[in-house]
């Protein structure tokens, strides 16, 4: 086929033999050996959501939360029980950003979640309560709460294996002279 008469012209005139292209063939390489790995590692970690969890995120569902917002200036406040006073937020569970979500479904009121990056800040919120009066009709979608759970539970599962890998990792350069 004319591929092949193509790549048969390219190696006679020396263009896979150019540097441009062996740095190219290289990036290539290694990407989809990290792709393949990420690839095969997410499948592996993959994490689904229980019933017990998905029951607890859907009580949730047409409610508003009473949360209290902390941003945080220092790593040590990020686990200090004395928070500095916090921002009150009434708002509907379904309108909050995913990840604050994800991180206060399995809270009971007082607890605190872990610290979520959110425009370029740090902030952890405390559940202060869960308002029972519904406030929607949206309908519970059991499957896509399962989805979204697991998605997270994954991810999470993920980014702990990497943050392990690169702990555990000695990455060694050589610097061409």
């Amino acid at each position: 086929a004319m591929q092949e008469v193509l790549l048969q012209d390219a190696r006679n005139r020396g263009l896979d033999k150019e540097e441009t292209f062996r740095l190219s063939m290289q990036q290539y390489y290694e990407q989809s050996l990290v792709k393949m790995l990420m690839d095969r590692r997410r499948k592996e970690l993959k994490s689904e959501a229980n019933p017990a969890e998905i029951d607890r995120y859907a009580r949730f569902v047409n409610r508003k939360v009473l949360l209290t917002e902390f941003k945080i200036n220092s790593p040590e406040e990020r686990t200090s029980p004395a928070l500095a006073s916090g921002r009150v937020v009434t708002e509907r569970f379904d309108w909050l950003p995913d990840n604050v979500r994800y991180a206060i479904f399995s809270l009971d009121p007082g607890q605190l979640t872990p610290a979520l990056h959110q425009d370029g800040k740090e902030i952890v919120y405390r559940l202060d309560g869960i308002i029972m009066e519904p406030e929607g009709s949206k309908a519970v979608d059991r499957d896509a709460i399962q989805s979204f759970i697991s998605g997270y539970k994954t991810t999470a599962a993920v980014q702990k294996w990497m943050a392990d890998l690169k702990k555990a990792s000695r990455i060694e350069i050589h610097l061409k002279d």
